[in-house]
């Protein structure tokens, strides 16, 4: 069996041929360190980088990053450790630490890497009870994925359909010596407790719960591999833009499917524009206030930082602004760059032929009051109110309210960087200005 677990692993590495290093995510414990000692054993030609971090959690964490160095001398790979911040956000310390630790992983995975885990099938049974127990769906009860992306390269677990027991047996054969982590007798956490208490008595009651769990497992994997085929067609047929503020989505065709189908492509869409995934709560509140809502409503649903609206057959994702305060007159000159959270940063760039005309003895003033004002864009006969022009580009009006409107002498010369006015453009080969509008987040 120990033989046959390095030539599994031997197996599994096949298809990287083209990688330029494995980097082994080197705890220190029995699992990890039997993994990267039968890749050493392999004699690939790749760089091998043993990765240790450090959580600083117990107090002997020091002493096995020291083991974990000398491991590594020992085999004659390369070695880094870093020490990583947990940082408690409410969700408890072992997701914190989980967290971190994948934080300083993306950040150590290039371009040609491939991050080696230990992770096995008894990880996968824990995994399946935790998610369980939190409520989650088929994606969550598929369990660890075999491999992903992380950082710039991808994360691979080629011993998940492996044992524990297994792995250990490969570890005692080869006398490796690891470290114990004290914490996990501690049974406060979640994981701990389920290894210790539950699923003991499960496989004393039901010797195969360990082989019917993987099976339900990959049902589920199945089952979501599906779900993502459905909301790619589905999110195509919604056609997805990315915006100058934000993200959108066309929800006429959104309208027609089941409320379920639509949180799938609701969950696609968010996933691909970087955005945290809301619960079914923020999901539900979209459906019904951005979706089904009656065609003259202006809904705004937020969620940790993020906003959804909609406008002109559209629904629209975009970070939270500030309340602005559009009675403030800012004054700033052409080499200055303009900046506040509430509508971002406002810069001019000279060009020849093209832009304002600038008086440079006199300031430039930037106002958000739009009460009668008006504007004629260069190139059209007759002045317009700017509602109107908005109107007619179809601007969202959250943009709208924060566009910079741009003075000089008590005369409008822009608006935003969307018109320069036609009485303060510049003639051919006359020095002009143009607006730059960064809108914030």
């Amino acid at each position: 069996m120990n033989g046959a677990l390095r030539e599994l692993l031997r197996g599994k590495l096949e298809g990287f041929r083209d990688v330029q290093r494995f980097v082994v995510a080197y705890s220190g414990g029995a699992d990890s360190h039997s993994l990267l000692h039968a890749l050493v054993s392999l004699e690939l030609p790749q760089e091998i980088l043993a990765l240790h971090v450090n959580h600083g959690l117990s107090p002997n964490s020091d002493n096995w990053q020291a083991h974990c160095e000398s491991v590594a001398h020992a085999l004659h790979v390369d070695f880094y450790a870093e020490r990583a911040s947990v940082k408690r956000n409410g969700s408890g310390l072992e997701n914190a630490a989980r967290q971190a630790r994948y934080d300083i992983f993306a950040r150590h995975v290039g371009p040609g890497d491939v991050l080696l885990m230990a992770h096995h099938a008894d990880d996968q049974i824990e995994t399946f009870f935790l998610r369980l127990l939190r409520g989650a769906g088929v994606r969550g009860l598929g369990g660890m994925p075999e491999w992903r992306a992380i950082g710039n390269g991808c994360l691979y677990r080629p011993w998940l359909a492996c044992s524990q027991a297994e792995i250990r047996s490969y570890a005692s054969a080869h006398k490796l010596v690891w470290v114990e982590d004290e914490s996990n007798a501690d049974l406060q956490f979640d994981r701990n407790y389920l290894r210790e208490q539950v699923l003991p008595v499960l496989q004393a009651r039901w010797p195969q719960a360990g082989q019917s769990i993987s099976r339900s497992m990959a049902w589920c994997g199945e089952a979501d591999a599906v779900t993502d085929e459905l909301a790619e067609i589905d999110f195509f047929a919604c056609y997805p833009h990315s915006e100058r503020f934000g993200f959108s989505l066309a929800f006429a065709y959104l309208r027609g499917l089941s409320r379920a189908r639509r949180r799938n492509v609701l969950r696609l869409w968010l996933t691909r524009c970087g955005i945290p995934v809301p619960g079914h709560r923020v999901l539900d509140a979209i459906q019904e206030q951005a979706i089904d809502c009656h065609v003259d409503a202006s809904p705004q649903i937020l969620w940790d930082g993020w906003q959804c609206r909609r406008y002109q057959g559209r629904i629209y994702v975009m970070p939270q602004l500030p309340a602005l305060d559009s009675d403030r007159v800012w004054q700033c000159s052409a080499d200055d760059l303009l900046s506040n959270a509430s509508f971002g940063e406002l810069s001019f760039a000279s060009a020849a032929g093209q832009g304002m005309r600038l008086d440079s003895s006199r300031p430039l003033t930037v106002s958000f009051a739009r009460e009668g004002v008006r504007c004629r864009p260069l190139g059209r006969e007759h002045s317009q109110s700017l509602k109107k022009l908005f109107q007619e580009c179809s601007v969202p009006p959250w943009l709208r309210e924060r566009t910079p409107l741009i003075y000089q002498n008590e005369q409008l010369l822009a608006v935003g960087d969307w018109w320069i006015c036609a009485d303060a453009a510049v003639s051919a080969g006359e020095k002009g200005y143009l607006p730059q509008w960064e809108l914030p987040g």
